[in-house]
């Protein structure tokens, strides 16, 4: 069923809420675009500082009530919910701590899991967020994130057992992966826009009028 033109979300009652101007070009986020792609009214005019941020089609109608007003229907925007660039933003602890808002410390999220320990290009360290509000159906009692930039390291160590789970790996191992662990291998449907680059410097597509 399409979502729209206008979407009212409630959340629960959890010890985090807030929210951040991401569309309003005084501090426009990179993931700004993101605003039009969902086709939430007014963000292409106030990205291009053609109306003020207050005209954006967002409202809180009360603290747990958030209301969503959008261009036109967008049966997918409910799913677009779901992306990091929409996540809240807590507003009083960005205002205090600046660029390190994001440090271990001062982090605020409102997640099953908490951070714990960053080091830069090597690890990430979460732990369970006992303010969650399903924190006592948490399992895991520790997570790590460790970067690893080629594919094909995170595929061997993957195999080897040293990481528990990897989001890529080399395309030409595709089909080898699917025929030796085709229980572990997970490729989900992602939206996505594709086209079709004609090269008009050789026949037939040279001419565009015969073509």
């Amino acid at each position: 069923m399409p979502a729209g033109p206008t979407v009212t979300l409630s959340r629960r009652k959890t010890s985090f809420i807030a929210g951040n101007g991401w569309s309003d070009p005084k501090s426009l986020s990179p993931f700004a675009w993101f605003a039009q792609l969902a086709g939430i009214q007014n963000a292409e005019e106030i990205i291009a500082g053609k109306l003020p941020i207050d005209k954006l089609g967002v409202v809180a109608v009360d603290d747990h009530t958030l209301k969503v007003q959008l261009n036109k229907p967008v049966p997918y925007f409910v799913s677009l919910t779901a992306n990091f660039s929409l996540f809240p933003v807590p507003k009083a602890v960005v205002e205090q701590y600046g660029n390190d808002w994001t440090k271990v410390g001062n982090l605020v999220g409102n997640g099953a899991f908490k951070l714990q320990e960053r080091v830069v290009n090597e690890k990430l360290v979460l732990v369970p967020n006992n303010h969650y509000w399903d924190h006592k159906h948490t399992v895991l009692t520790k997570v790590t994130f460790v970067p690893i930039n080629q594919e094909s390291n995170a595929t061997k160590r993957y195999q080897a057992g040293d990481i528990d789970i990897t989001e890529s790996f080399p395309k030409n191992m595709y089909q080898k992966l699917l025929k030796d662990i085709p229980d572990q291998v997970y490729t989900p449907d992602q939206l996505g826009t594709y086209y079709y680059a004609f090269n008009t410097q050789r026949a037939p597509t040279n001419d565009v009028r015969g073509a």
